[in-house]
């Protein structure tokens, strides 16, 4: 969806007025918000990667059952107020920022079961909504992604790189913002460093585990300082075959949830933004 926002006066809203059937403005309950599933829109600056089938239709059987145990996460473009051209139509921004893939299976559960959805999320979909720059977006974005059991690779380095490259970020400016620690954040963006282009590449696409090209890194940087040569791409080629052994053994897997509770002291421990 093509993102086209203009600045408007935010229009003044108890804090805490309860949710009302079928009201078209979004209904603020604490700091979360129900927002129209088809609302739920994609800004072109921040990236999101395709989730795979068999990931969707298990999150959607589950959110069938049991409903979303977390809310999904938007952003309101930088300006709170500030509206965006959805479908030929103007509404409040919420682009999102955190949820794509249970977005995906939102939108499975209401094409399979259109009563069932409806009754289930009358106010429509839960969302923490959060302002600020682009810049905190992206760190928050990728706070979320770093939090995983078993992080994407592709969900953080080029993140990573682009908070670095782009915003001029230093390597602890970019721990504290997405909970990590300085060592974390310069293992990672070292994989750059030691294994090349391709090795970025590799990871932005999925061919290689974010803890192989870890490990290949750091075995590349310690030859090195010992004055011995280790070929980065023969490195980056053994990283491979383990992640691709990993995979067909079923010891991993592209995603794993954030239970609720965990993912909500998360958000606590994020730096404060105006709501």
């Amino acid at each position: 969806l093509k993102d086209n926002i203009m600045e408007i006066k935010p229009k003044s809203v108890p804090a805490k007025t309860p949710p009302t059937p079928g009201a078209p403005s979004l209904q603020p309950v604490s700091n979360v918000v129900y927002v129209p599933l088809d609302r739920l829109a994609d800004h072109k600056q921040v990236k999101n990667r395709q989730h795979g089938d068999s990931d969707v239709s298990e999150l959607t059987d589950d959110i069938s059952r049991n409903g979303l145990d977390t809310p999904v996460m938007v952003w309101d473009g930088g300006v709170p107020g500030s509206r965006m051209k959805l479908g030929g139509e103007l509404s409040l921004a919420t682009f999102l920022v955190a949820g794509f893939r249970r977005r995906a299976a939102l939108l499975a559960f209401r094409a399979a079961n259109p009563k069932g959805f409806t009754k289930m999320f009358p106010h429509g979909i839960p969302a923490i909504l959060r302002t600020g720059d682009l810049q905190d977006i992206l760190c928050l974005h990728l706070r979320e992604n770093v939090a995983r059991v078993n992080p994407a690779a592709e969900d953080i380095i080029p993140v990573l790189l682009r908070l670095q490259d782009e915003f001029k970020m230093k390597q602890n400016a970019i721990a504290h913002e997405i909970g990590k620690s300085t060592a974390w954040v310069s293992q990672i963006l070292n994989i750059k460093k030691a294994l090349g282009t391709e090795g970025v590449d590799e990871l932005t696409k999925g061919g290689v585990s974010l803890k192989d090209a870890k490990e290949a890194s750091s075995k590349v940087t310690a030859a090195a300082k010992k004055g011995v040569k280790l070929d980065p791409k023969e490195a980056l080629q053994s990283a491979k075959a383990k992640t691709a052994s990993r995979k067909d053994s079923g010891r991993e897997r592209d995603e794993k949830r954030v239970s609720a509770k965990k993912l909500y002291a998360i958000y606590k421990a994020m730096p404060s933004t105006t709501m």
